[in-house]
């Protein structure tokens, strides 16, 4: 194989790994996954995360009603303490104290 033929088979192998990670993350969504989708997104796509700074945000937020869901307060309680997503957002700063309060009483 010469040079060029050697470039293109390999970003025809990097377009197919792409579109394999692409379905992975969409299915772990999909699946209530978003933890896993992000880590994979972190991993695989990093450009991706400076390009739409909000996605790790909303995956992140996903994450946490994930876990409410299947009634894991205690998790979601130290899960929202312990990111910092959660603490320099001032609109989840205040929903975070209302939360954190009405979780503790169901608790």
């Amino acid at each position: 194989m010469k040079k060029k033929e050697y470039v293109i088979f390999f970003n025809l192998i990097l377009i197919n790994k792409e579109k394999k990670l692409k379905k992975v993350v969409k299915s772990k969504i999909l699946e209530g996954k978003s933890a896993e989708a992000l880590e994979i997104i972190k991993h695989s796509f990093p450009a991706l995360l400076k390009d739409f700074p909000k996605l790790e945000f909303l995956l992140t937020v996903q994450h946490f009603i994930e876990m409410i869901n299947v009634k894991d307060y205690a998790g979601a309680i130290t899960f929202m303490k312990n990111i910092s997503i959660f603490t320099t957002n001032e609109l989840f700063m205040s929903i975070r104290e209302n939360k954190i309060e009405e979780i503790s009483l169901e608790v």
